[in-house]
């Protein structure tokens, strides 16, 4: 999952509301300092091994490393999904996510509010005149219905129910974050 850590001023602001996580050392000078760093790329996070308890969300923290090389453990209410990607390495134009074809991470509710697919992996299906839009529609990995047919899910999501997730392996969480083929037919039965 793809992230940027808040602003300065977001991050006055949640210092002002919660100011126990400053007392309790969850929002830290590196906190401040991630704060401070260039918005222009995104980090990730160090894949966790379960999900966050919704209880505790406010205070819990996770492993982060954004580019170059800054490593840093941050609280959670410190962090905002990024829904932009860069269309060319090379020649970085962020473009939003829901304007080109990539990978995404569900991290709401579809249109219809079913949260079943929470926390799985799809691909943005942009309009075809490429301009950004509010709803996305996605596509997950082709799977076997009940007869053994192969289908391949699509869904309808609120771009802030998205977050980007670059489909490359993850150094050091290779066995658990695999790149995604939306075109592969899934294994027999």
């Amino acid at each position: 999952m793809d992230v940027f850590p808040v602003t300065p001023q977001q991050l006055a602001d949640i210092n002002f509301r919660t100011p126990q996580l400053k007392r309790d050392r969850k929002i830290n000078g590196k906190t401040e300092v991630m704060s401070r760093l260039d918005r222009g790329r995104a980090g990730y996070l160090v894949p966790l091994t379960e999900g966050v308890p919704p209880s505790k969300v406010p205070a819990w923290s996770v492993w982060c490393k954004f580019p170059p090389s800054y490593n840093a453990k941050m609280c959670v209410v410190t962090l905002r999904p990024c829904r932009q990607t860069d269309v060319d390495r090379h020649n970085p134009v962020a473009k939003c996510i829901s304007s080109i074809r990539g990978r995404v991470i569900i991290i709401g509710p579809d249109v219809d509010g079913n949260k079943a697919r929470l926390g799985d992996y799809a691909e943005t299906i942009p309009p075809e005149d490429g301009q950004p839009t509010t709803f996305v529609n996605v596509r997950f990995p082709k799977e076997r219905d009940f007869s053994g047919a192969v289908v391949q899910p699509t869904g309808r999501y609120h771009i802030v129910c998205l977050c980007r997730a670059l489909n490359s392996v993850v150094p050091g969480a290779e066995n658990r974050c695999h790149v995604t083929d939306f075109d592969a037919a899934p294994a027999e039965p």
